[in-house]
């Protein structure tokens, strides 16, 4: 199986009959936070004033500016990753 992940809130503006939609705004720019909590296994609202850090994006950019960006990643999945994979979806969720 291969999971895909999709829609970033576009389903809002279609009508009930619609297959299709033009819109002229950005969409998809959650798509990088949610990179970023699959890799970690936190959510994006789930820091406190206590993390240093006040969201997950700010919290992954200073742990990339240290070169720390592995410690970003879940240690549930940690150990079973290709080390380079991760750290190119975690840049990717960076963009």
């Amino acid at each position: 199986m291969n999971p895909k992940v999709a829609d970033f809130g576009m389903a809002r503006i279609f009508g009930m009959d619609q297959t299709q939609e033009n819109t002229n705004r950005i969409v998809g720019t959650y798509f990088g936070v949610l990179v970023l909590e699959l890799i970690s296994g936190r959510k994006n609202n789930s820091f406190c004033e206590t993390d240093d850090a006040h969201d997950l994006v700010t919290y992954a950019w200073r742990l990339w500016s240290n070169g720390t960006a592995l410690d970003l990643v879940d240690p549930v999945i940690v150990d079973n990753c290709q080390k380079s994979e991760v750290v190119r979806c975690i840049h990717i969720g960076l963009l």
